[in-house]
């Protein structure tokens, strides 16, 4: 028995099915191409809209996870086709967070590239914004460590609140210095979030 080593938790909506079916299917490809079926789990949840709130629903995603690391990751968005490979990579180094770049697109326009950094500050230029915490949930996290913070029970900015509470937890970081995660706002659609 060799325990699953990756958990992708993904909090959707009835009503966003087709979105969640694009991301899923693109997951289960890139688990298939790997062999990675005994290794990657994908959990998702799609409690209707008002049963509970956007950080209960993470909440009770997290603790349906068995693997020893878990990433969460937005029905609409998309992970790039070296995603799973990448970060299959950085877990194998056994840091408590594995870090990437992301790209983020608003209205289906690419904005600039985000760096998802734990152990520098946050700096701006034209091109990248380099983050210190906002993006924590997005990245492969250890489930002991994200065990023991819990998303707030709120719809808004419960990612931000979770981030900013398991900072200190994390000591170790494997970065990878590339677009794993494709950020896709987009206006109309952010209406229907939780």
């Amino acid at each position: 028995f060799m325990k699953l080593k990756l958990s992708i938790l993904i909090r959707t909506l009835p009503e966003r099915e087709k979105c969640c079916n694009l991301l899923r299917d693109e997951l289960y490809k890139q688990i298939r191409e790997l062999r990675l079926e005994d290794q990657v789990e994908v959990l998702l949840d799609d409690t209707p809209k008002g049963v509970i709130t956007a950080g209960d629903k993470a909440n009770k995603l997290k603790s349906k996870s068995t693997a020893l690391y878990i990433a969460y990751h937005d029905d609409d968005d998309f992970p790039a086709p070296n995603y799973l490979m990448r970060l299959m990579d950085g877990i194998a180094t056994g840091a408590d967070i594995v870090t990437f770049n992301m790209a983020y697109y608003e209205d289906g326009k690419y904005v600039r590239k985000y760096i998802i950094n734990r152990f520098i500050g946050e700096i701006w230029s034209e091109e990248i914004y380099t983050i210190d915490r906002i993006y924590y949930h997005l990245c492969a996290v250890k489930r002991e460590i994200a065990m023991q913070v819990d998303f707030p029970d709120i719809n808004l900015q419960e990612d931000l609140e979770y981030s900013y509470a398991i900072k200190p937890l994390l000591k170790t970081e494997h970065r990878i210095d590339e677009v794993l995660y494709n950020y896709y706002f987009d206006r109309k659609l952010s209406a229907t979030r939780d």
